[in-house]
């Protein structure tokens, strides 16, 4: 059996079979990609992480424009 995702209840159980044959501790938790991806990027997550994004180009404008009017005394 290969692993192509197209599965998944069939994925996890042949990669509980191969752990098996190598120990005898149980998997704890398995967590596919989409999984991980959810939890990473869920609105919540996103959401800050844009607002750091805008606050950062917001200091960014604003340094430059500081910059403006010390290196050209436009004020």
């Amino acid at each position: 059996m290969g692993v192509t995702g197209n599965s998944l209840p069939e994925t996890r159980e042949y990669i509980e079979q191969v752990v098996r044959q190598f120990s005898n501790q149980p998997i704890v938790e398995i967590h596919s990609l989409a999984d991980v991806w959810t939890e990473m990027y869920d609105d919540e997550n996103q959401s800050i992480f844009l607002q750091y994004r805008y606050i950062s180009i917001s200091d960014l404008l604003d340094s430059a424009g500081q910059s403006c009017r010390q290196n050209l005394k436009c004020e």
